[in-house]
């Protein structure tokens, strides 16, 4: 079952087969999750990297099961959440993309700008909602804590470091 962000119809159309409110608080989250999986999850996959206490509390909430349960993420700064809690945790490095020593790599990234563009200039694809905050390498932190406050809600938070 994917599950996707409540407010993105996209995402239905391609193939999630529900969507939550991801801005509600954790306990809101759990119950959401447990009614839409009917308490039986065993596999989550945390695409934005900002999950592990919500997964963790999650999977200590529901029933056993003899199924190994299993959480995958994106966060590889973080500890992962412990296999005494009941389930198995995997961290994903985003690896080599943007590194010096990666030039094949980051020329197929390149080439896939300008199709990114065509894409965007087409409506194909939409830029999802975001706030900008405080300008300059100065601001990052900042945007960080707004970030992790959940102020932002289902925005994303963006940090204008220099002007193009």
């Amino acid at each position: 079952m994917k599950i996707a962000d409540y407010r993105d119809k996209l995402m239905s159309k391609v193939g999630a087969d529900a969507t939550i409110d991801y801005s509600k608080d954790t306990t809101g989250l759990i119950s959401d999750i447990q009614h839409i999986t009917n308490n039986s999850l065993t596999l989550a996959f945390d695409a934005v990297a900002q999950n592990n206490n919500v997964l963790s509390a999650l999977y200590t909430s529901l029933p056993s099961t003899d199924t190994p349960r299993v959480y995958v993420t994106t966060n590889d700064w973080d500890p992962l959440p412990e296999a005494s809690l009941g389930f198995r945790s995997i961290g994903i490095e985003l690896g080599p993309i943007g590194r010096p020593e990666s030039e094949k790599l980051n020329g197929r990234v390149k080439s896939y700008i300008p199709v990114i563009y065509e894409l965007l200039e087409s409506g194909a694809v939409k830029v999802g909602e975001y706030t900008e905050e405080v300008n300059g390498v100065e601001g990052i932190l900042g945007a960080w804590e707004y970030l992790k406050s959940g102020r932002a809600g289902s925005r994303k938070v963006v940090v204008k470091v220099a002007d193009a």
